[in-house]
C-alpha cells in the first residue's frame, strides 16, 4: 500500500513539474548549440555597424546627434550598458542576443501551453529553437530575433491578462511590447493580438442569454475597455 502511495505521489510530482523540467532541458540544449564557436566570424556586415554604434554609446556619445544611425535606440542601448561594465566584444553582444532567443522560446512554450497543453508547448519551443532563421539570427548581434522574442513575450502577457484580468499585468505587457518595437518594429502585427485579448477579456465578462445576444453591443463595457487601452 505504501509503495502504491509513493508511486502515485511520484506521478503527481512529475505531472506538476514535467513541463518545467522539459523546458529547462530544451533551453540548455538551445543555448549549447548557439554557444558553439560563438566567437567565430559571422560575415554579417550589419553586425559590425551595430557593434560600433553600441561601443560609441558606451563611451558616452549621444545617439542620433553624435552617432548617426537609422535604427531604434533599444537595439543598441542594452548592449551599450554591457559594454560599459565589461570589455566590449562581439561575443558579449551575441550572448545578449542568445538570451533574447531563449526568452522567446520560453514565451512560445508558454503560449502553446496556455492555448493547448504542456506537451505542445515543449514541441513548439524545440521546433522554434531549431528553425534556421531563428538559429542564425540568435548568433549575431542583429536585433531581429530580440525584437520578435520580446514581442512574443508581450503576446504571452496579453493572453494571461485575458485569463486573469490583472491591469498590472496589462501595463507590464504594454511596456514589454513597447520595448520590442523600440528594438525593431518587427512585432508590430502583435499589437492586434494584444488588442484582441483586451476586447476578448471584456467580452467574456458579459453574461447574456441567446435571446439577449443582439443587445451585446449596448451592454459592452466601453468605458472599462477604454481604460484598459490607456493602460
Amino acid at each position: 500500500m505504501s509503495l502504491s502511495k509513493q508511486e502515485d505521489r511520484t506521478r503527481r510530482w512529475w505531472r506538476r513539474h514535467s513541463f518545467r523540467i522539459g523546458l529547462v532541458v530544451i533551453l540548455f540544449f538551445s543555448a549549447s548549440i548557439r554557444l558553439y564557436q560563438i566567437s567565430g566570424f559571422s560575415g554579417n556586415y550589419d553586425e559590425g555597424a551595430h557593434l560600433m554604434v553600441a561601443w560609441l554609446l558606451s563611451e558616452g556619445y549621444s545617439l542620433y546627434t553624435e552617432v548617426g544611425t537609422n535604427q531604434l535606440p533599444f537595439l543598441y542601448q542594452p548592449t551599450a550598458w554591457l559594454f560599459a561594465v565589461a570589455e566590449p566584444s562581439s561575443v558579449l553582444a551575441r550572448w545578449l542576443e542568445i538570451g533574447y532567443a531563449l526568452l522567446g522560446l520560453i514565451a512560445v512554450a508558454g503560449i502553446a501551453r496556455l492555448l493547448w497543453r504542456p506537451s505542445v508547448g515543449l514541441i513548439a519551443a524545440l521546433f522554434l529553437s531549431l528553425e534556421l532563421y531563428y538559429f542564425r539570427g540568435s548568433r549575431i548581434f542583429g536585433g531581429s530575433v530580440a525584437s520578435v522574442a520580446v514581442g512574443t513575450l508581450a503576446v504571452l502577457g496579453a493572453l494571461y491578462y485575458q485569463k486573469t484580468g490583472s491591469r498590472k499585468l496589462l501595463f507590464l505587457t504594454g511596456v514589454i511590447f513597447s520595448f520590442s518595437l523600440f528594438i525593431k518594429p518587427l512585432s508590430l502585427f502583435a499589437g492586434f493580438l494584444l488588442l484582441s485579448s483586451v476586447i476578448a477579456h471584456r467580452w467574456q465578462e458579459i453574461s447574456v442569454s441567446d435571446v439577449e445576444r443582439p443587445l451585446r453591443f449596448r451592454s459592452f463595457p466601453w468605458r472599462v475597455l477604454l481604460t484598459d487601452f490607456l493602460y
